[in-house]
């Protein structure tokens, strides 16, 4: 029986039945004894109603069919082979539509040529394993930075854990990976003249110096000084070392500005050991800059030479970094490192916070130094920010000329031509 026919019974069946279920509680209070027989033959009623609409559907489809077999007779066999050739093509289009889309879905996700060798747990993208492992090659060779360097997915840009693609790559790449991407990782220069690594900061891993060591360092370097000695609260907590800070910035701030090497190195070792008592990993960074930039001049461990830990040149106690490349530029007698510097000079900017000299050929404002991960406008040297800092035009330098400009016209003042009134005499009189 159709289904659109077995509805219709079923909704005119279910009408009565509400209506029967209705008379329910009747039968039963007054009439008990009809309730069983009139179960009984409301459902025989319904079966001999479906039973019937069976055989009226039986009997009327055997009518179409015989109408239809009638129609078709007059029919050439040639609409049937027609009919045969659209299924087999539609069916073989299909089929062959799903094999190429089979292979797209087979292939590595970043050569589209070869078949997949591995399928991630994260994201389940696919790779091959030779092109998986030359873009983790790609990224830990671009990790030199002090940052903390992720290994994301390079179609969805997810994070991946280092237990699950350490799989797939050499043991070599990845102890190159745990020897860049370290959380305390220092900032160094190399010394021009031994080419030694200069290390102005010691991380709070370092072995062999305890917190309690640290503080009786400070204390010692601070009472050198001539100030009253410091008095260091206990139990030591991170509230404790914002304290200490806080004493301690304008004593180093008066010292690293004076002229004796010895108060200037006394103060150079108390704010290194303030941001060796650092625990987490990001501020640790930030105080590294902090020091940098106020004791700039560091001595190499291996010949004893003054370096500037901004510039990397020698310490130039008096100069800033620029000043000095021009006074080198003209003691240069050699024609090649005198380009060097020139080119310098010409093309480079050194990054706000950690001063490394940055080349920018092309490009919007915003710049990323690879080394400290600072985000800043090149236009302007300050921190990047949309609302000040725009792509390609500064909104400070915009302001600026517009000053200036406003400037240049105010001052010089021409008189307004015969009819016309002046604007700006009747402005001063007011």
């Amino acid at each position: 029986m159709d289904w659109s026919r077995f509805k219709q019974v079923w909704q005119k069946f279910n009408v009565a039945n509400l209506l029967f279920c209705y008379c329910l509680p009747i039968f039963y209070l007054f009439f008990p004894a009809w309730l069983m027989p009139a179960i009984f033959l409301r459902t025989l009623s319904f079966l001999i109603g479906c039973l019937y609409q069976l055989v009226l559907d039986h009997h009327t489809g055997q009518q179409r069919r015989r109408r239809r077999r009638h129609r078709n007779n007059g029919r050439g066999r040639s609409s049937k082979w027609l009919y045969q050739q659209v299924q087999h093509s539609s069916s073989s289009t299909s089929s062959d539509s799903d094999d190429a889309m089979d292979q797209w879905v087979l292939k590595c996700s970043i050569c589209l040529t070869r078949r997949y060798n591995l399928c991630l747990e994260t994201c389940r993208d696919q790779f091959c394993k030779g092109c998986f492992e030359r873009y983790v090659e790609q990224v830990v060779q671009g990790s030199w930075g002090l940052d903390v360097t992720r290994i994301k997915c390079p179609v969805c840009l997810d994070p991946i854990r280092q237990s699950e693609w350490s799989r797939y790559v050499s043991a070599s790449l990845v102890e190159r990976y745990e020897q860049f991407n370290q959380p305390f990782r220092p900032f160094s220069r190399h010394c021009p003249s031994c080419r030694s690594p200069v290390i102005p900061c010691q991380s709070p891993r370092t072995k062999g110096i305890t917190r309690q060591r640290r503080l009786e360092m400070i204390a010692e370097q601070v009472q050198s000084l001539g100030y009253p000695p410091l008095v260091i609260p206990t139990p030591f907590r991170h509230s404790t070392l914002q304290s200490l800070i806080q004493q301690l910035s304008p004593i180093l701030r008066q010292a690293s500005q004076q002229n004796d090497r010895s108060v200037y190195m006394r103060a150079s070792i108390i704010s290194k050991q303030l941001v060796a008592l650092e625990t987490v990993p990001e501020t640790w960074k930030q105080a590294q800059f902090a020091h940098i930039a106020t004791f700039a001049v560091d001595t190499c461990t291996h010949c004893g030479c003054d370096v500037c830990l901004q510039c990397g040149e020698y310490g130039h106690s008096g100069f800033t970094c620029i000043d000095n490349l021009k006074r080198k530029l003209q003691q240069t007698q050699e024609s090649a490192e005198a380009s060097t510097v020139q080119w310098k000079l010409d093309n480079t900017r050194g990054c706000p916070r950690c001063a490394i000299m940055i080349c920018r050929d092309e490009g919007c404002n915003k710049v990323d130094c690879l080394y400290c991960g600072f985000q800043f406008c090149w236009s302007c040297r300050d921190p990047w920010s949309q609302r000040t800092c725009g792509f390609y035009e500064c909104g400070k330098e915009i302001s600026t000329q517009q000053q200036q400009s406003s400037s240049s016209s105010s001052s010089h003042y021409t008189k307004a031509e015969l009819g016309v009134p002046d604007i700006d005499a009747i402005m001063q009189s007011t």
